[in-house]
């Protein structure tokens, strides 16, 4: 990646991500300085990536290529698809299916048992934080999905 450092270029390997802080400099050695620095204070705690791709905060960032940034979700998608406790038996062609938003009479509902019920909130607020930043085209789903986080039954 290449960014304004004043007037001046940073260089491709000037940045690095140390834990939850993305550091660049138009010299290289002063993020390893700045680094070493922070190991000083953290020590074994303190993680640092070097290179042209990060996972932060469940997003992949790409730096292949100069003068651009790739971000996606496809690791934590597949993530969170891989964590699901049940069976994803079909995949549907739209997000919000027909049936999405029918709720069965509340005296017929199965309440779901506490480990599927935390599995359920747990997968809607992965679901939450997906749709905010790359699959703004589950957000209706998952809206509705969250308003039934209080009581799920097996229809959710």
């Amino acid at each position: 990646m290449r960014g304004k450092y004043g007037d001046r270029q940073v260089p491709d390997d000037s940045y690095v991500a140390l834990d939850d802080l993305k550091v660049s400099h138009v010299h290289p050695f002063q993020v390893t300085r700045f680094a070493e620095y922070l190991a000083s204070i953290y020590g074994e705690k303190l993680t640092v990536n070097r290179g042209k791709v990060h996972d932060y905060l469940g997003m992949d960032l790409d730096f292949s290529i100069k003068k651009k940034v790739k971000i996606g979700q496809i690791k934590y998608t597949r993530k969170m698809i891989d964590e699901f406790p049940e069976p994803i038996i079909y995949s549907a062609a739209m997000p919000a299916t027909d049936y999405l938003y029918t709720i069965c009479n509340p005296t017929e509902a199965k309440p779901l048992d506490a480990s599927r019920k935390t599995a359920f909130v747990h997968t809607v607020a992965q679901g939450i934080f997906l749709s905010k930043r790359a699959r703004r085209d589950i957000q209706n789903a998952v809206a509705f999905l969250s308003t039934r986080v209080k009581n799920p039954d097996e229809d959710d």
